[in-house]
């Protein structure tokens, strides 16, 4: 549902396990979302004798609990995670599956790469890497969105970071910039480009 799906994304922008309840009258229905490190099934038993029920597996839970346990709950499930992650543990870690030129990007791989689909904890979405990137241009859009047009030798690319506007300044001094990214389709007005979905972005080293 649409709590699932918002609790992902949480999990994405602040690499956190993330618990997010909806509540009508004295009842709090909701749906967690884990970092791989962290069993969340086994972590939610821990704190099960707080809840009315619940299920799941490693990396997403649906349960409920009564409004009185709520921050009873939250203490215990904290006091969990941080003895049984390690500080590391908190850190994003961004796995490359291959590394790619812009000029070797195009629909056709684009294409290929849909079959893919659908992605989820078993199949994760690949994941590609490049070097020696020059930004062109950039503007901040929507909610501290970058986006931008990259450049590698002679090949110019439009690419978005989500949630990544912070970063301008650090990239504006890079003399070049390392560039983990998914390529996808993007339709505008009826026109159709590829443009590269910015998981991670860095000055050079």
């Amino acid at each position: 549902g649409v709590i699932g799906i918002v609790a992902s994304r949480l999990v994405g922008m602040f690499y956190r396990p993330v618990f997010l309840f909806s509540v009508k009258d004295s009842l709090a229905k909701g749906s967690a979302r884990s970092i791989p490190p962290l069993n969340l099934y086994k972590t939610i038993v821990e704190c099960s004798d707080l809840l009315i029920a619940f299920g799941g597996h490693h990396q997403a839970a649906g349960l409920k609990i009564s409004t009185e346990n709520l921050q009873a709950f939250r203490e215990s499930m904290n006091a969990e995670v941080e003895k049984t992650l390690s500080p590391e543990e908190m850190m994003p870690v961004l796995e490359i599956d291959a590394a790619l030129k812009l000029s070797d990007v195009n629909f056709t791989i684009v294409r290929e790469l849909g079959l893919l689909e659908p992605y989820g904890e078993l199949n994760r979405e690949p994941v590609f890497a490049t070097k020696e990137i020059k930004i062109v241009n950039h503007r901040i859009v929507g909610n501290n969105h970058l986006k931008m047009r990259l450049r590698q030798d002679r090949k110019d690319m439009d690419a978005i970071a989500f949630n990544q506007g912070d970063k301008v300044e650090e990239l504006e001094a890079a003399t070049s910039l390392d560039v983990a990214f998914v390529p996808g389709i993007n339709e505008w007005n009826g026109m159709k480009n590829i443009q590269l979905n910015v998981k991670a972005i860095r000055p050079g080293k």
